[in-house]
């Protein structure tokens, strides 16, 4: 089973080969020794599973290749999530301190949650210490 992910949904394809058939003269018989794919069925690409209407005209060998599909799917898409919120962090951080200096100071619990959000990433930024492992005398 092939799947594809067309604009905002997912297909899901079955390949069947027809074998070639020849004529008397061994010419190939038009429409054989070809792949030809059908479409099984298809559903909203942002589901995180599929609806039961679609599994039902799956094998089990192609349900779990859909399933596996789409949990590397999913990790792909929070993945790109992840770097996404990397690349603006910046920005809504500048643009969080324009609002505060513009609206004036905010509740203490949602300064507090800040402030550890903040810590957090401070964390996260600064490099892996590694330990030096030291050698013994003898």
């Amino acid at each position: 089973m092939q799947i594809r992910i067309v604009s905002k949904k997912i297909q899901l394809l079955r390949s069947q080969y027809i074998p070639a058939i020849r004529t008397p003269e061994g010419h190939l018989q038009k429409g054989t020794g070809r792949a030809t794919q059908k479409i099984i069925a298809s559903f909203d690409r942002w589901l995180e599973k599929p609806p039961p209407a679609v599994v039902s005209r799956l094998t089990k060998e192609e349900v779990e290749q859909l399933k596996a599909w789409l949990e590397a799917l999913k990790e792909k898409d929070r993945e790109r999530d992840l770097k996404i919120a990397i690349d603006l962090v910046e920005d809504y951080m500048n643009r969080a301190t324009e609002g505060i200096k513009e609206f004036g100071p905010i509740e203490t619990k949602k300064a507090q949650k800040i402030r550890k959000a903040c810590d957090r990433l401070e964390k996260s930024l600064q490099p892996a210490k590694r330990k030096r492992k030291r050698k013994t005398r003898k």
